[in-house]
């Protein structure tokens, strides 16, 4: 069913750190953001926070009352399921016990599942399903938070696919595949997309919390020494300027103006330091995770000869890492960039959301979801 209105439901994602909402107006040949707001919120009680918090901003700003929801692939359960032929007739049973190891939740288990393409060396042995799991709690906890703002919910997706439909929207007949890499704060996961359709998706070991924490922790040693040696060069500038005070107060302040330069310099070299040691440290983690991936794309492309995937882009909180895309595109050997979206769609949108599209893709995809 495609749009006879001139905007898209409300698309409304419930991220790890924080919720996003997104409205379209306008036709699939000119699309522009009617509404964009962020609630920060994280655990498990984000979305009532974040309902309490866009209420106030909402009123008179979306028009309709449909609403597409999302939720962080890290409330999710994504694992592959071999049938083997034999056993074609329990499918439904099979799979319905491996969604009960998948996850837990006392209030009950909601699954899907996809056929994956066969493999020429399993062509007559086995089927393979992609089956994707959410608990009943965390689907009541996202409709809930969209009752409370006095939506109708029309739909509910993990956020792979969402993210996937932004970043591959209008490229149905295209003859290559599209590599999806979402880097958030406490999961991450790779998708690959042919026409419309999700052919591979699988979670990584790899987040973006991780990237930033060895970063971090690479340059931590650093920071302890170099705090020393400021706090030294602090009561040096002051011990010259009580002592010298008495005598002579212009050369009192050359040494200070002398060793205040000193300390410009060992903060601008710690600086030069730190920063040398965390690109060195996410040079050794993105060439980690692009191995990740390219043990993926060997996988597609066993399952799917004759489709090659040209592209590989990113989305998410860590997706933002300064040479990350150059990074990966060394191991790769293929074209990896920084998710865009709107620009490449041609969708008008604020500046600041423009700014940020790869924390955006997860509610442009469900707004577009009728138009996918």
């Amino acid at each position: 069913m495609r749009f006879v209105t001139r905007f898209s439901p409300v698309g409304l994602h419930f991220g790890s750190l924080d919720t996003r909402l997104l409205q379209l107006t306008g036709s699939p040949r000119g699309w522009t953001v009617r509404a964009a707001e962020v609630a920060p919120a994280q655990g498990a009680t984000r979305h009532s926070q974040a309902a309490t918090a866009l209420s106030t901003h909402l009123k008179g700003q979306i028009l309709g009352k449909d609403v597409v929801l999302s939720t962080s692939a890290s409330e999710a359960a994504m694992t592959v399921v071999p049938i083997e032929s034999a056993q074609s007739d329990r499918l439904v049973a099979m799979l319905e016990e491996a969604a009960a190891r998948a996850i837990e939740d006392t209030e009950g288990i909601n699954y899907r599942y996809l056929p994956l393409p066969r493999s020429l060396q399993d062509a007559n042995e086995r089927d393979e399903y992609l089956l994707l799991c959410l608990g009943q709690s965390e689907q009541n906890r996202c409709t809930n938070a969209s009752d409370a703002l006095g939506l109708r919910t029309v739909g509910l997706e993990i956020s792979a696919f969402p993210v996937a439909r932004a970043l591959t929207y209008g490229k149905r007949e295209d003859k290559q595949a599209v590599g999806v890499l979402h880097l958030g704060f406490d999961h991450a996961f790779f998708g690959i997309a042919y026409q419309n359709e999700m052919r591979f998706l699988k979670a990584m070991e790899r987040n973006g919390a991780d990237l930033l924490e060895s970063m971090h922790q690479a340059a931590e040693p650093l920071e302890d020494v170099h705090s020393a040696q400021a706090m030294a060069l602090g009561f040096l500038t002051e011990g010259q300027g009580s002592a010298e005070a008495t005598e002579n107060e212009d050369d009192s302040a050359s040494s200070a103006a002398n060793a205040s330069t000193m300390l410009a310099h060992v903060c601008r070299q710690a600086e030069e330091e730190r920063g040398a040691l965390m690109l060195r440290a996410l040079r050794t983690q993105g060439a980690a995770l692009g191995q990740e991936v390219r043990a993926c794309l060997r996988h597609f492309h066993a399952r799917n000869p004759g489709i090659a995937v040209g592209e590989v882009e990113l989305s998410g909180f860590g997706a933002g890492l300064p040479g990350l895309c150059s990074l990966l595109e060394q191991t790769l050997k293929i074209d990896v960039e920084l998710a865009q979206p709107f620009t490449k769609i041609g969708i008008g949108a604020p500046a600041e959301v423009l700014r940020e599209q790869h924390l955006w893709c997860a509610p442009l995809g469900l707004a577009l979801r009728e138009e996918a």
